[in-house]
């Protein structure tokens, strides 16, 4: 046994090759969510059952930043560019990782689903954007 050690500033979050690792929610900065089980179970009357696989490798991923980040006018920018050209100008990769161990989440096809529901409060708050990705290769290690 040894003494682990895991520090936020060691994930990564790469969207479009751009790096936002500055900037991040004040607790949880990064969400990923599968969303369909890959199997689901069931049963007959009788007792047999039947696993079935699901294929859908769909995921939603949210990235929390404060509101004073220069990575909301970066995302600002294009999700503005996707919905300005047509043909999917805002599907790019995405990769998040931690450098001090072996997770990692990757994908050739992501893109920003919405801008992100907007409020101003006596103090910073912060915006959560949400990408959604197509097929994902997840990796959940330790460090």
């Amino acid at each position: 046994m040894g003494l682990k050690v895991y520090s936020a500033n060691e994930v990564t979050f790469n969207f479009a090759t751009i790096s936002f690792d500055t900037g991040r929610g004040d607790d949880e900065f990064v969400s990923i969510a599968k969303a369909e089980d890959t199997y689901t179970y069931k049963a007959g009357v009788d007792g047999e059952g039947t696993r079935s696989e699901s294929r859908n490798n769909y995921y939603e991923v949210t990235l929390t930043l404060m509101r004073t980040s220069k990575g909301n006018a970066l995302l600002s920018a294009i999700h503005n560019g996707d919905i300005a050209i047509p043909g999917g100008s805002g599907i790019a990769p995405i990769l998040i990782r931690d450098r001090q161990g072996t997770s990692l989440f990757a994908a050739a096809e992501a893109w920003i689903i919405k801008v992100p529901d907007n409020a101003y409060a006596k103090e910073a708050n912060v915006l959560q954007w949400r990408f959604g990705v197509h097929g994902a290769v997840q990796f959940i290690g330790g460090n």
